[in-house]
Formats: structure tokens, sequence, C-alpha cells
């Protein structure tokens, strides 16, 4: 048993290795589907939704009845149970108790329009969600496009420093047969240190990208990761005009807005019915020392200005 603990314990931090090392090769719709479901703020922005589902319900349903039971003499003696029975032969052992159940009633339509803010609070979450989403998916595509330009650039400039490395070769030939100046080489050379150190630049850039698209992918940090462009046509845009009135109606942060003052203008009906006072109903019963039974049935007022 000691012998498969320690085998695991030496071979599982290889096997982690191994799986958080491996290639991945993605096209830009395989990781937009990879990015719905495994950004860690679109999971927490759906929450927020699932939250606001839960308000909903809980807006909807009335508050619970409220039963008291009090003056419950449970410690009774046997000599005052005695005492007690010789005055009144109808007594039992417990001597008083009192019970009473109450309900409170909303009035000016309180719990509707606590759903109706609810509602839109929902609708809030849902434009939230959405404004996060584009924003999350514009910086994931500027990413993907940006690594598709600097890997397509690197290739043209590996091409060229491969070019420059053969002419490089030919004219230091050159150079010692006498048939050629050592400047024109010198020239080369220092031509081909600057594709060098382009290409070394291109490295860096594309390797931040690709840390800020793991990162929105919520990939391990040690993937490595390799996008393939696409060979789709190019959907051309719209005319500018339709652009205005697309932004108008399709924009999330817009309808956040306009959602906005509408939650704002039911909040203010809702407190406008707040001051309405609201109903308690109540039916208690009382046994008091001498067995005199007491049933009323109460209703009163009760403002409910302490209800958030």
């Amino acid at each position: 048993m000691k012998r498969v603990y320690f085998l695991l314990l030496v071979l599982f931090p290889a096997i982690i290795y191994s799986q958080s090392a491996e290639t991945v090769k993605l096209n830009k719709k395989e990781i937009e589907t990879i990015f719905l479901n495994q950004n860690l703020v679109l999971i927490a922005e759906k929450m927020n939704i699932s939250m606001a589902d839960a308000e909903i319900i809980q807006a909807k349903v009335w508050d619970n009845p409220t039963l008291t039971i009090s003056d419950v003499n449970l410690w009774t003696t046997g000599k005052q149970r005695e005492t007690l029975l010789e005055a009144i032969p109808a007594a039992s052992h417990t001597t008083q108790f009192a019970v009473e159940l109450s309900q409170l009633l909303t009035t000016a339509g309180k719990r509707r329009k606590g759903v109706a803010v609810q509602q839109v609070s929902k609708e809030m979450a849902v434009q939230q969600f959405s404004e996060t989403l584009r924003g999350l998916k514009t910086e994931l595509r500027k990413s993907i496009n940006d690594i598709i330009y600097y890997q397509n650039l690197k290739t043209v400039l590996s091409g060229q420093a491969d070019v420059l490395a053969r002419l490089i070769n030919a004219y230091e030939k050159q150079v010692k047969d006498g048939n050629l100046s050592k400047a024109e080489l010198l020239r080369l050379q220092s031509s081909s240190l600057e594709i060098e150190s382009g290409l070394n630049q291109l490295n860096l850039e594309i390797n931040a990208l690709l840390k800020t698209l793991k990162s929105l992918l919520n990939l391990p940090p040690a993937t490595n990761m390799v996008v393939i462009p696409d060979t789709d046509e190019k959907v051309m845009p719209p005319a500018l005009v339709d652009l205005y009135w697309l932004a108008t109606e399709n924009r999330p942060d817009m309808k956040l807005q306009k959602l906005q003052t509408d939650r704002f203008a039911k909040t203010l009906h809702l407190e406008k019915a707040r001051r309405v006072p609201d109903i308690m109903l109540s039916a208690n019963y009382d046994r008091c020392r001498r067995l005199e039974k007491l049933f009323r049935l109460r209703c009163e007022f009760q403002f409910a200005c302490f209800q958030s």
C-alpha cells in the first residue's frame, strides 16, 4: 500500500505537467465556445441572473403567519394542584396558557409593486450580463485578430530572415574571393540583425496576447496554444445609418439606462404605497387561572414602515 502511495506521489506531478503543457490548436469559433463556457466573469454574471430570479420568487410569496404560545404553567407542584382541585374540581394540571395566531395583510398593492421592481432588476441583470459579454468578446476578438496578424507578420519576417541568411552566405564567399566589398556584407548583416530583433519583439507580443487569451478562456498558463485563422468569407458591415439604429436598439448599456429609469419609477410607486398602513388579523385564546375562556378576533392597523 505504501508503494502505491509513493508511485502516486511521484507520477502525479508528471501527469499534471504533461496535461498542462499540451498543445492546443483552436480557431475563432472554438475559442469563443470555450470562452462562453469557462470564463469566470461570465459565470458570475449568470449567477446574478439566478439570484434575481430568486428575488422575484421571494417577492411573490405572502408573509408567514405568526403563532405565539405564552403563559404556560408547566411547573405546578402537587400541593398546588390539590388546592386548585379542591377549589375548582374541573381544573386540569396546567392552570393557564394563551395562544395567538396573527397574519399580516399588505395593502395598496405593495406585494405586486415589489414584484414589478424585482422583475426590472432581473432585466437589468440580464443587460448587465450582455454588456459584460460584449466587453469581454471585444477583448477576446481583438486578442485573436492581433495574434493572427502577428503570426502572419512573423511568418513573413522569418521568410525574409531565411532569404537574408542565404544571401549573406553567398556574399561572404564573394567577399573572400574579392569580388565584393565588405561594406555590402555588413549592410546585409545589419538588416539581418534588425529582422531578428523584430522577430524577438513579435514573440514577446504574441506571448503577452496568448497570456491574455488563456486568462479569458480560463486555461492553464502552461498550455501551448496556437490560433488557427479562419478561411471564411468576410461579412461586409452595414451602412453608417443602419449602424446608428442598430446601436440604439441593441446596445446593452443603452437598454440598461432605460431599465434603470424604469426601476426608479417603480421603486417610487412602491415607496408611495408603503405610506398606507397594513392590516394585521389576530385570533387570540387566553385561558386564565380561573378557567375563564376568552376568544376574540381583532382587526388592527399596523404601519409597515419597518419593512424593506
